[in-house]
């Protein structure tokens, strides 16, 4: 039988290595973490026809729409996001990603993301459940820690 594996030496390298892959990708867009996250969470809401708003980013990113509207500047200004009016009401702005942030994050996210996925499929149905209680049980504690 193998050895046991290291389980907590191998979720800090997965976290350092996440890390260390976003600073990748926001080196190459030329944008900070926070910008990189309001990207991901626009095109994860247009991909789910959500509509995503200053105030939605706000809350999702724990900052103040104050800081959202910097923001927003800043990726308006650098080709990736729109402001469009809200359909619902026409006084509102939406936020969505424009055609280069989404072939950016394509080429990026969807081959790093989709070998992931490929390698988590292939985890037999109990190994699956094991490793899913694991890092669920991992995911309790830090958002624990946050409401802390």
């Amino acid at each position: 039988m193998d050895a046991r594996p290291d389980l907590y030496a191998l979720l800090t390298r997965l976290r350092s290595a996440e890390r260390d892959y976003d600073g990748r990708v926001e080196r190459r867009l030329g944008i900070g973490t926070t910008d990189l996250a309001a990207l991901r969470l626009i095109g994860r809401g247009a991909a789910r026809d959500e509509i995503v708003r200053a105030v939605d980013l706000a809350g999702a990113l724990t900052i103040t729409t104050a800081a959202v509207s910097l923001l927003v500047d800043r990726l308006t200004r650098a080709g990736y996001v729109d402001r469009v009016p809200d359909p619902s009401d026409g006084r509102g702005r939406i936020l969505c990603l424009t055609d280069s942030a989404q072939l950016a994050i394509r080429e990026t996210d969807a081959p790093t993301y989709g070998a992931i996925r490929a390698l988590a499929d292939g985890i037999p149905d109990a190994d699956a459940l094991r490793f899913g209680a694991l890092l669920d049980g991992v995911s309790v504690i830090l958002e624990r820690q946050l409401r802390a």
